[in-house]
């Protein structure tokens, strides 16, 4: 569904621009076509955050 891949900056950095905390929200609750915690409904907020700021670090963030 267009979700950006691991690793690609490209993709990765007009949402990693939006900042951490935007990022975190509409990746948990789901915005547009994308599915809340990106269709893992068993994820607690905390391992959504992890896993978020691993692929955030792997694609160009920091």
């Amino acid at each position: 569904m267009n979700s950006p891949q691991l690793g690609d900056k490209k993709a990765w950095t007009p949402l990693i621009a939006e900042g951490q905390i935007v990022i975190t929200a509409h990746g948990f609750v789901g915005v547009r076509a994308m599915p809340s915690k990106g269709g893992r409904a068993d994820l607690t907020f905390n391992q959504f955050s992890d896993t978020l700021n691993y692929m955030v670090n792997k694609s160009g963030g920091d």
